[in-house]
């Protein structure tokens, strides 16, 4: 549920509609449609930056991700820092238009706590 309101926010922070509202009435393609073009090319100009560099710097920077599936079957430990960080950039940059990641991230998350928490 955080994740999901995490996704609103920011599409609603980044397309500026519906601001005091996180959960509305409107859509996100009616919150796109509504702003400039301007504003949608800056949103995703700045999307491609945050993705390139996050996941860089994750990369680069952090231990090596393990999917659900080595988790579950393998046993390999998820982790803990990683794993979110990848997650909240998935949720971040697909509020700001990308469509990478969408159905993964509330998964990796979700498979982290009963496997990857209680381990530690």
């Amino acid at each position: 549920m955080l994740l999901g309101l995490l996704l609103h926010y920011v599409q609603h922070i980044a397309y500026g509609y519906s601001l005091n509202e996180i959960i509305s009435s409107e859509s996100f393609l009616a919150g796109v449609l509504a702003s400039s073009p301007e504003r949608r090319v800056i949103v995703l100009m700045s999307c491609g930056l945050i993705a390139g560099l996050g996941w860089w710097a994750l990369y680069r920077f952090g231990k090596p991700l393990v999917s659900i599936t080595d988790a579950v079957l393998l046993q390999k430990k998820m982790p803990v820092g990683t794993t979110i960080i990848h997650a909240l950039l998935q949720i971040v940059t697909i509020g700001l238009g990308s469509p990478l990641g969408r159905e993964v991230a509330p998964r990796e998350v979700g498979q982290y706590f009963p496997f990857g928490w209680l381990r530690n």
